[in-house]
Formats: C-alpha cells, structure tokens, sequence
C-alpha cells in the first residue's frame, strides 16, 4: 500500500534537495511536488495529485511543498489532507505512492503522526516521524565549496574571501548546511562592502586588473598550461589557492592574507591570461615603428639571412590578437583555445625575433603595439584602450 512519511528537519538541513534528487540514485523512483494553498476540501486535493504523470512501472514520491512551517497547516486541513491521501493509497496508483510531508517543527511532526495513526494506521506510533539531520558539520564547507563552483564560474569559497579558519567560525553557528551557506553570503557581502567603503581613493570606476603574459615559448602547450592551472572557467578569473603558491617576497607578503587577496582579486576583476609569441611578432613587425624595425631589419638569423625583410601587412596581425583572450574578454565572450597541440612548434626564426625584440625594446612598448591592434581590431571609435594607467592619482 501507499504510505505516507513524515520528515522533521531545520531550515536548510536539506530535506528538499535530498528528496528531489533521489531518482538520481533510484532508477524506478520518479519525484512529484505539489503545493496546496487552502486545504478546504478533498477535491483540492485529489485535483492535485490527478494532474501528477504518476506511472505505474516506477514508485511515486510526492513532496508537500509551501507547509513546513509551524502553523502552515491547520488541525482542519490535516484531517483533510491525510483522510483523502488515505483514500488515494487504496487506488492502484496509490499503492505506488510515498506521500512526504516535510516540517522544520518536531512538534508539528509529531501532531501531523499522532492524527495519521488514527486515520487508518498511516503511520506507526513507534517511530511516528522521521528526524532529517542532513549532512555532518564536517562536510558543511566541502559541499558549499563545490555548490558555489558549480554556480560561480568555478571559484570556491577562498576566492570570495572565505578561508578555511572564516568557515569553521561559521560552521559553529550554524545549524544546517543551509544556514552555513546563508552565513557564507552574508560574510562575503559584508568583507566586499567594507572594502568599497574604504576604496575611496580609487578615482575611476570598472576597473579591470588583466594580466597578459607574453614569453619566450618552447612549445605551444606549456605557457597555456601554466596559465589554465593559475586560473578558473574559461574566463580566467585568478584562482586565489594556486596564485599564493611559492617562496617569492611576493608571495610570502600575502601569507595569512589569502582573504585581503581575493576581495582584491574580484574588486579588480583580476584575469591571468596568455598572448602567443607568434601574435606578438606579428603586431611587432605589423605596427612597430621605423626605428624598430630598421634594427630588426639589421639582425641576421642565418648565413646572412635578415631576420626581418619586410613589414606585416596589419590584417594579418589583427586576426592574430582576434584569437587571443584579451580580445575575447574585451568583447565579453568567453576564451576557449584552438586546438593549440595540432600547432607547429615556433621556428628558431620566431624565437629569435621575439627575444631580439625585447632586448632592444621594453615591455611599455609592446604594451602600446597591443593596445594599437586592439584599437584597430575592436573597430569601435568610442572603445577606449589605455597602458600605462594610474590607479590612484598620486601613483
């Protein structure tokens, strides 16, 4: 026969979410929500449970939803909820049915059982209720750590400024898995609105910290690699665990500020991207001015080879910058790379332009090349590009 089965649990100990994920872990179980407003008559509730797509080749599990609240059901819509689901566990769907009236008061649990007992044995008086405690504390911040990644563009509780000893603070406050994660919003919300008030210097708006590496390659794959694994999503955003990593003064001065450092990533929209060397050689032989490149044009490669015979033609290196990060996150898309292994490996020619090109130039100049092409490439008179920009007035 039907049965119905009456759960007792704290708000956001995870009642709903385990109920409605069981058919992920039972192949004959299909799951059925229904929320009942006024309980005034058995028709509302037959009306109900007819318009379900109960079948009849798997188990029916159907969650009372809107009523878990002390007070959400009265003593007159009880009756006539558990005499109509009585009548309802006789009918050959029926008999197929677990019927679940989730409550976060034991009491109303209690109550809900002892009248179920009388109305034609629907529960028993030995174990009346069942008590849903949901998830051990230990686990609290391992499942609200994937939830948010999952949810979040994969960024984890560290990089929204919550570090393990935030959440074990936390976690001893809270009585459910949901509380925790409400206390988790609350925390960031509170960490980022005190770090805009005391921003007050920062005198333009939007800021947007992007770094672009640009460097010597010996393959294609290695630089890509070692950017992905410092990053999260296909937007790159700073993955703050493996960012602190290593024995640099850079690093040591962030020791027990792993916090400070992810408000202040996600303040400054802090990205970690790559531009091939071969994008950077073509926006180099492309846009770099006469004086460059007469000295480029001077260097031989091999036996009396120039390195450089001619000048780009602009075109080409703006296809080039188009298949780069910086020009996808520029147009708000997302970044996913090309088949890169399928690449050949960079000549000894590009690598040696590359390298002769940063001997005689600096970075400020390929800076200023880039935000050109980009300039170019973008096509929008009113998109502005600058290098070089001071943060703060005073810098």
């Amino acid at each position: 026969m039907g049965r119905l089965f009456i759960m007792s649990g704290v708000s956001g100990s995870g009642k709903s979410t385990f109920l409605n994920s069981l058919d992920l872990f039972i192949d004959s179980v299909s799951i059925h929500t229904i929320t009942l407003r006024a309980i005034d008559s058995g028709e509302v509730v037959e009306d109900k449970l007819a318009a379900l797509r109960r079948e009849e080749s798997k188990l029916a599990v159907i969650v009372l939803e809107g009523k878990e609240s002390p007070g959400a059901l009265k003593s007159e819509e009880i009756d006539i909820l558990l005499t109509t689901l009585n009548s309802d566990f006789r009918r050959d769907l029926g008999r197929r049915t677990l019927f679940v009236v989730p409550t976060t008061s034991q009491i109303v649990a209690q109550s809900i059982s002892q009248r179920a007992a009388d109305i034609g044995g629907m529960t028993t008086r030995s174990r009346p209720f069942y008590v849903f405690s949901g998830p051990h504390r230990n686990d609290y911040e391992q499942i609200t750590d994937r939830t948010l990644r999952a949810l979040n563009d994969s960024r984890g509780l560290l990089d929204y400024g919550i570090t393990t000893e935030t959440a074990k603070g936390l976690i001893e406050s809270s009585e459910s898995v949901g509380q925790f994660m409400i206390s988790c919003y609350e925390e960031i919300k509170r960490q980022q609105d005190a770090l805009k008030a005391t921003a007050f210097e920062v005198k333009r708006k939007n800021l947007h910290l992007w770094m672009v590496f640009c460097c010597y390659e010996e393959d294609n794959r290695r630089n890509y690699d070692i950017i992905r694994s410092l990053t999260t999503s296909n937007y790159q955003y700073a993955q703050v665990g493996r960012m602190l990593v290593g024995d640099s003064n850079d690093i040591k001065f962030w020791e027990g500020r792993q916090a400070a450092f992810a408000l202040a990533a996600q303040y400054l929209d802090l990205r970690v991207m790559y531009m091939p060397m071969r994008t950077a050689n073509s926006i180099v032989r492309a846009y770099g001015n006469k004086e460059l490149l007469d000295k480029l044009k001077k260097v031989e490669f091999e036996e009396g080879e120039a390195m450089v015979k001619r000048e780009m033609v602009r075109i080409t290196a703006q296809e080039s910058i188009m298949g780069t990060a910086i020009f996808a996150y520029l147009r708000g898309m997302e970044f996913i790379e090309r088949d890169i292994v399928r690449r050949n490996k960079p000549s000894d020619k590009q690598k040696l332009l590359f390298k002769e090109f940063m001997n005689i130039s600096n970075d400020k100049d390929l800076n200023a090349l880039v935000a050109q092409v980009l300039r170019d490439s973008i096509k929008t008179p009113d998109y502005k590009i600058y290098t070089e920009l001071s943060v703060i007035g005073r810098c």
